[in-house]
């Protein structure tokens, strides 16, 4: 199984994906989406 991690745009540290803010500066993290919810917006 591959484990995906967040890199911190402010320093460069790898983050468990589901880390709201990095471990080493505090700086708030990207979130991950789901794609089953972007899903939801049909566009006919």
């Amino acid at each position: 199984m591959k484990q995906v991690s967040i890199k911190c745009e402010m320093c460069g540290t790898f983050n468990d994906m589901f880390a709201e803010n990095c471990m080493y500066c505090g700086a708030p993290l990207p979130k991950i989406e789901d794609k089953e919810e972007d899903d939801d917006d049909d566009q006919s």
